[in-house]
């Protein structure tokens, strides 16, 4: 199979993180910043991507068109951050959007 590897901000495409917290090199056939454009040509079935998996859906893409592999061996989590400053926090607009986006992240908090 070829490798397909999305190049996250301040990362080499080519070295692929191991859950053992090691890395090691690959030759993707393609590196591409757009992590959509790794998505569509993984689910086109091109190869195997190292892409983000935040457990969602893709709009418009059949489920199971994409499935997990190597989940053991290759892989890393990443955090996600959302930061408001604190006199915005308890604005009704915007605590409406992190209570919204705190309740969307709750079922696939590890």
């Amino acid at each position: 199979h070829e490798l397909l590897a999305w190049r996250a901000p301040r990362t080499d495409g080519s070295i692929w993180p191991l859950v053992s917290g090691s890395t090691f090199r690959v030759e993707p056939a393609l590196v591409a910043t757009d992590v959509h454009l790794v998505r569509s040509c993984a689910i086109a079935g091109q190869g195997i991507a190292l892409v983000p998996d935040a457990v969602l859906p893709d709009p418009g893409v059949a489920e199971g068109s994409m499935v997990g592999v190597l989940r053991d061996v290759v892989g890393a989590d990443i955090s996600l951050r959302v930061t408001v400053p604190e006199m915005l926090s308890e604005t009704p607009k915007v605590k409406m959007i992190l209570d919204h986006i705190s309740a969307f992240l709750d079922p696939i908090r590890r």
